[in-house]
């Protein structure tokens, strides 16, 4: 703007009405920001059309100004063109199942967090997380909230690494779980484990659990599994939910619907949930996708599982970098 156009009260005005607009799209901007940190889906990550500091111009009293401004920073589920990170295409484990490689990534026009901001978290120490971690499990195996406690062998807490920065959450053990100890032991834990190396992690390099600590049985065939029921998995989430605030986790994978489900909080199904990304609690980026068992049954759904699991890698980066540096 020439501003020898103008006299020097003239100029003062309006230097005074752009510091107040400035201010105005400042305190807009913090507004919106604090909406999507909170967990408010819909924003989009930008200040809505009506108060753009472009029609603030348009619409003030200073049509030839400019009111100076920086980009608003993303909410984690905006859209936004994912990052050219080089990922594999196709992978052995998919190719296993004789599903012909396409060598095609993920479509790039679908929610990607890959700008968000991470999770806000107060780091523990490794040796603090174990402690807390094992008081936990003893607390764990020692419950008697509902009935499953009365038929149960031991309890399946979990396995891999607690400082890992990505979890993978299923329904709930098995036989050959609870007979182990340990989650995703039998043949969809086999699977999964080739699912973990192919994204670039070795078996324990990340951290696997499941929403209920007991394996559910059918009361008139105690030697069936079956899917935890809502009192089940009710009883049990106030364990679930110390344990993932004590890992403190980057991002998770949901596996199956019943965990997507619950996590979520939507009734949806998972063949329109998966490949989506969405916010745990408002903060942790989750990555909902099909189940191994699933996959053992319908081998051609494993290019959609490695997908989403493609995502994961590129909003994780370098699986080398210790959480407690991030």
């Amino acid at each position: 703007m020439a501003l020898w156009l103008f006299g020097e009260g003239r100029i003062e005005n309006e230097m005074d009405t752009r510091r107040e607009l400035t201010e105005i799209v400042r305190a807009l901007r913090a507004h919106v920001e604090a909406l999507a940190d909170s967990g408010v889906e819909g924003l989009l990550g930008r200040v809505p059309a009506a108060l753009a500091p472009s029609t603030v111009r348009a619409q003030g009293t200073v049509a030839q100004g400019t009111v100076a401004s920086t980009p608003v920073a993303p909410h984690p589920l905006a859209t936004t063109p994912r990052a050219s990170t080089r990922v594999a295409a196709e992978s052995p484990w998919v190719a296993a199942s004789g599903v012909a490689s396409v060598g095609q990534a993920p479509a790039s026009d679908g929610p990607s967090p890959a700008s968000a901001r991470p999770p806000v978290r107060v780091l523990l120490s490794p040796e603090e997380r174990r402690r807390q971690l094992t008081v936990l499990a003893d607390e764990v195996a020692t419950c008697t909230r509902c009935p499953l406690h009365a038929g149960r062998t031991r309890t399946v807490f979990a396995r891999g690494n607690p400082d890992a920065a990505l979890v993978f959450v299923s329904e709930g053990p098995g036989t050959e779980e609870e007979l182990q100890g340990e989650p995703f032991v039998g043949a969809a834990g086999q699977l999964l484990d080739k699912m973990i190396v192919a994204m670039g992690y070795g078996r324990d390099d990340v951290y696997i659990l499941n929403l209920v600590k007991c394996r559910p049985f059918e009361s008139h065939e105690p030697t069936e599994d079956r899917k935890p029921n809502a009192a089940e998995l009710a009883a049990c989430r106030p364990f679930f939910d110390r344990q993932l605030k004590l890992l403190e986790p980057q991002a998770i994978v949901a596996l199956g619907a019943t965990a997507v489900q619950s996590l979520t909080g939507s009734a949806a199904a998972i063949t329109r949930m998966r490949g989506t990304w969405r916010l745990f609690n408002g903060r942790v980026p989750l990555m909902p996708t099909f189940h191994p068992a699933y996959l053992l049954r319908s081998p051609e759904k494993k290019r959609d599982v490695w997908d989403d699991l493609k995502q994961v890698m590129q909003r994780l980066g370098p699986k080398d970098s210790p959480k407690n540096e991030r």
